[in-house]
């Protein structure tokens, strides 16, 4: 008898990452979850094959049937490398040149692949979609009455914000805009580790006050990526060291900014008020894609910005 094919999990963090936020040394790897918007609940106790997935996260339509696996199993072919090279940067407690490529490509999966930017695709897709089908049916109405909206539902399936996704993964400028930024691989002090969450990547610029959104190539912008609950990576124009061990209050403003990141979910290998008083503090603050629109001489413009960490 044929063995049937397993099917990969519908994870978008990957499992052999999380696990190196894991509690205690178990044999079903577990992780504290905390959850944003109940900053004051402890957290419960999650299996890590049961964190951070979604039934059909990835699933894409192809003609009359969906493909719940091809992608999946695409990108667990790129998190075996990304995992392998950061356990070579941890091991040896240094980013050789060797190693930043895989750490570029790292951050961009993980910021590109997590529910929180492909909704924002989604929301993209859509608006566009809707403002193209308006123009097309106050053009002909086909004899209905009232707007396109009036008369049907428009949605967007998970090809467009998938293909979108896959094409900042491998983008080649924004790799090496990355890779010429300086690399500091941080430690936190024992029993004072490093959270994660849904959206592990983090931007801040300290001065930010433009309203417009931030990129890669803008001044000031750092980069922050827990690598475990030990070891963290910076990246960012300005002049930093290579390797740093951290007090515990420079690790709570680098949780800081992993916990207003965080959409829903922030993830830790410890239960401590503290990071409870972390999430509190910062409920309020914000970080990620907001949708904004300006009334220009063609009209309506109507554009994405992505909005960093500040102080």
């Amino acid at each position: 008898m044929q063995e049937k094919k397993k099917e990969p999990k519908k994870h978008y963090i990957q499992q052999s990452y999380l696990k190196g936020f894991q509690y205690g040394n178990k044999k079903v790897p577990k992780i504290f979850v905390y959850i944003k918007d109940e900053p004051l609940k402890a957290p419960y106790i999650s299996a890590i094959k049961d964190t951070a997935c979604e039934k059909d996260f990835h699933k894409i339509k192809i003609e009359d049937s969906y493909d719940r696996t091809s992608i999946e199993t695409m990108l667990s072919m790129i998190e075996s490398d990304v995992i392998q090279n950061i356990h070579k940067v941890i091991h040896n407690k240094q980013i050789l040149d060797e190693n930043k490529e895989l750490l570029a490509i790292m951050i961009l999966l993980m910021k590109a692949r997590v529910p929180q930017n492909i909704e924002a695709l989604k929301k993209h897709f859509e608006r566009m979609l809707a403002t193209i089908t308006e123009m097309t049916f106050s053009q002909n109405n086909m004899g209905l009455s009232g707007t396109f909206k009036d008369n049907f539902r428009l949605t967007v399936n998970n090809n467009l914000p998938i293909s979108q996704m896959l094409k900042s993964i491998a983008n080649e400028k924004a790799i090496y805009l990355i890779m010429s930024m300086n690399f500091s691989l941080v430690k936190a002090p024992d029993n004072y580790p490093f959270v994660c969450s849904d959206a592990p990547v983090s931007y801040y610029c300290q001065n930010y006050n433009s309203g417009r959104g931030v990129g890669l190539s803008t001044q000031g912008l750092e980069i922050f990526i827990p690598l475990d609950k030990n070891f963290g990576l910076i990246c960012t124009k300005k002049r930093i060291p290579s390797y740093k061990e951290l007090s515990k209050d420079e690790v709570s403003s680098l949780n800081r900014r992993t916990i207003i990141t965080a959409e829903k979910y922030i993830f830790s290998p410890i239960k401590h008020n503290c990071i409870n008083k972390l999430i509190e503090n910062n409920k309020k603050c914000f970080s990620g894609i907001r949708y904004l629109e300006t009334v220009g001489q063609n009209g309506l413009l109507q554009y994405s910005a992505y909005i960093p960490v500040t102080d």
